[in-house]
C-alpha cells in the first residue's frame, strides 16, 4: 500500500479551462477535491487513459462525463502501480509485435472454444445477459427507423383495430417479457411482414389486400410472434457478430453484449431467417393458436398463396424473409387440422378497417 496527496488539474471537457484539484490516491481509490466538491473513486471507476514516460498520466472516469483528471507527477505514478490502479496498462506498454501474437493467440483461442462448445450455445448462454429493456430498445430503434421513412396506416381505428390484434397476439406470451406492437405500412406493391426483436411486428398493405379470412391474418401474426418469443432476431445478429459477442460472454460483459447487438441493429432488415427458425416460428403459430381456440389452419393457406404466386416480384421481399418451402406447407397443412373456429375475433367493421374487404 503507498498512499500520495498532491495537485492535478480537471478539464471539463466543455471548455479549455483548466482547474487545479487536490488529489489523493490510496489503496481504496482515488481522491479528488474540487471547489465545493469531493469525490472518490475507487477501482472499477476510473481507468487510465494516457500514460506518459515521464509522469504524465491521464484518468477518465464516468463520474465527469466529458471531464478528465491530469497528473503529471512520479510520485503520483509510483502510488497508482503499487496499489495495483495501473495493471491494465500493461498491454499498452507492449511492444506491437508482442500484441499482435497475443491478439492473434487469443482469437485462436476463441475459435477453438467455439468449435468445441457450438457456437449456438454460446449465443443461448450470452442471450441470457441480455435484458428485456435492451431487446425492447433495439427492436425500437429499428422499427422507428423503418416507419420514420415509409407511410404507416395512423388513423385512430386502425390503430384501435391493431391494438386489438396485439393484445390477442400478447396473451399467447405466458413470461410477460414483451408488449406486443403491430405497425401497418401503407405500400400495396410489398408483400411482406416481419418481426423485430422487443414485440414489434410491422405488416405491409399488400400481404393484407390477399387475405380472405381473419384465420390467415392470426396465422401470421402467430408466427411472427413466434420469431420474437424465440428470440430469433437476436439470434440472427449474434451470428453475424459472433467474434465480439462470444468474447462478451467469456467476459460476463452483459453491457459489451447489449452494444454489440445495438450496433448492428440495422442488419435485422436484411437477415433471413433459416430454415431451422422458420419450422419453429410455424410451429408456436399452430400450437399457441390451437391452445388459444382459434382456426390454425390459415397460416397453411395464406403459404399456399406465397408458394403459388412465386413468380410474382411482389412477395420477392417476403421470400427472402420467409422462404415458402413445400416441406413447411406439408406441415402446416398436417399439424392444422383442427376445425375453424365459429367464433371471430374482429367484428366486420374492424376485418374492413384492416384490409379494406367487406
Amino acid at each position: 500500500m503507498r498512499e500520495w496527496h498532491g495537485e492535478g488539474a480537471f478539464f471539463d471537457g466543455q471548455t479549455s479551462r483548466r482547474e487545479r484539484v487536490a488529489i489523493m490516491i490510496n489503496a481504496g481509490g482515488v481522491a479528488i477535491r474540487r471547489e465545493g466538491s469531493e469525490d472518490f473513486l475507487p477501482l472499477g471507476e476510473f481507468r487510465v487513459a494516457q500514460r506518459g514516460e515521464d509522469g504524465y498520466l491521464r484518468l477518465k472516469t464516468e463520474r465527469f462525463a466529458a471531464g478528465e483528471i491530469i497528473l503529471h507527477n512520479r510520485e503520483a505514478e509510483a502510488a497508482l502501480e503499487t496499489n495495483g490502479f495501473l495493471r491494465s496498462q500493461v498491454l499498452s506498454a507492449m511492444p506491437k509485435k508482442t500484441k499482435l501474437v497475443l491478439l492473434a493467440s487469443a482469437l485462436a483461442l476463441l475459435l477453438a472454444f467455439l468449435f468445441t462448445y457450438g457456437i449456438d450455445a454460446i449465443i443461448d448462454r450470452g442471450l441470457v445477459l441480455v435484458s428485456a429493456e435492451t431487446e425492447a430498445k433495439l427492436g425500437r430503434a429499428v422499427f422507428d427507423e423503418l416507419l420514420g421513412s415509409r407511410p404507416e396506416a395512423a388513423d385512430d381505428t386502425t390503430r384501435r383495430v391493431l391494438e386489438k390484434c396485439a393484445a390477442v397476439i400478447q396473451a399467447f406470451d405466458t413470461t410477460g417479457r414483451w408488449k406486443i406492437v403491430i405497425a401497418v405500412v401503407e405500400d400495396k406493391k410489398t408483400r411482406n411482414a416481419f418481426a423485430l426483436p422487443g414485440g414489434y411486428i410491422v405488416i405491409y398493405r399488400g400481404i393484407l389486400e390477399i387475405m380472405q379470412n381473419e384465420s390467415e391474418l392470426f396465422g401470421l401474426l402467430a408466427h411472427e410472434a413466434g420469431h420474437i418469443y424465440s428470440r430469433h432476431g437476436l439470434r440472427r445478429i449474434a451470428r453475424t457478430a459472433i467474434i465480439g459477442f462470444v468474447a462478451s460472454v467469456l467476459l460476463g460483459d452483459a453491457g459489451g453484449i447489449s452494444a454489440i447487438l445495438l450496433d448492428n441493429s440495422a442488419l435485422l432488415l436484411n437477415l433471413a431467417y433459416d430454415r431451422q427458425e422458420e419450422h419453429a416460428a410455424d410451429e408456436y403459430a399452430v400450437v399457441a393458436l390451437g391452445k388459444a381456440g382459434m382456426d390454425p389452419r390459415g397460416l397453411a393457406t395464406l403459404f399456399e398463396k406465397i408458394k403459388k404466386e412465386e413468380g410474382d416480384s411482389r412477395w420477392l421481399t417476403f421470400l427472402a424473409t420467409h422462404p415458402a418451402t413445400e416441406d413447411r406447407i406439408a406441415f402446416l397443412q398436417q399439424a392444422a387440422r383442427s376445425p375453424a373456429s365459429e367464433e371471430a375475433i374482429l367484428t366486420a367493421g374492424e376485418w374492413e378497417t384492416l384490409t379494406g374487404k367487406r
